[in-house]
């Protein structure tokens, strides 16, 4: 089961595990037809480097 908990810093930190992280990725797949293909679309070097580009000018 996801949990959420309190870091001493004010802020939220939330854990899941990786049975639960499968469970959200296969149902990601079945609602979201498009997802893995957003996914690989994402992990692609050329769309980490624009997304890091934009990541830098902005910061």
């Amino acid at each position: 089961m996801p949990k959420i908990s309190d870091n001493e810093d004010g802020t939220q930190t939330l854990s899941i595990n990786s049975a639960e992280l499968r469970v959200v990725k296969r149902l990601l797949d079945e609602h979201v037809p498009e997802f893995k293909r957003v996914v690989q679309f994402f992990d692609e070097p050329q769309v980490r480097a624009t997304i890091g580009f934009f990541k830098s000018a902005i910061s």
